[in-house]
C-alpha cells in the first residue's frame, strides 16, 4: 500500500508539473489574457505618466527657447519668473478664454 501511495504521488507530481508547464507556455504566449483589469488600470495609469512626462519635457524645451535667459536659473527662480509674468495685465490678457490661450485657473 505504501507503494501505490509513492506511485500516486509521484505521478501526481508530474501532473503538477505539467499543469505549471502548461501555464507558463500560456502566459508567454498570452500574457493579456491573465492579466487582471487592475493590471490594465496601472497600464493606462502608466501610460498617463509617460504621457505627462513627455508633455512637461516639450514645455520646458519651449520656455527655454522663448526665454533664453532662464536657462541657467534654478528651478524656484524659474518658477518666480513665470509667477511674475502671468501677474502681468498684458499676459493676463491674453491668457483669457476669449483670446484662444485657455484659462488662468
Amino acid at each position: 500500500m505504501s507503494r501505490l501511495f509513492a506511485s500516486k504521488k509521484r505521478n501526481g507530481g508530474n501532473e503538477n508539473v505539467k499543469r505549471l508547464w502548461q501555464n507558463r507556455e500560456c502566459q508567454r504566449k498570452n500574457p493579456a489574457a491573465l492579466k487582471s483589469p487592475e493590471d490594465s488600470a496601472e497600464q493606462k495609469t502608466d501610460a498617463e505618466r509617460k504621457e505627462r512626462a513627455h508633455r512637461l519635457i516639450e514645455r520646458g524645451a519651449i520656455l527655454e527657447s522663448v526665454f533664453r535667459s532662464v536657462i541657467p536659473l534654478s528651478n524656484e527662480e524659474v518658477r518666480a519668473f513665470l509667477s511674475d509674468v502671468s501677474r502681468l495685465p498684458e499676459v493676463r490678457k491674453l491668457l483669457t478664454k476669449g483670446a484662444g490661450y485657455g484659462d488662468t485657473g
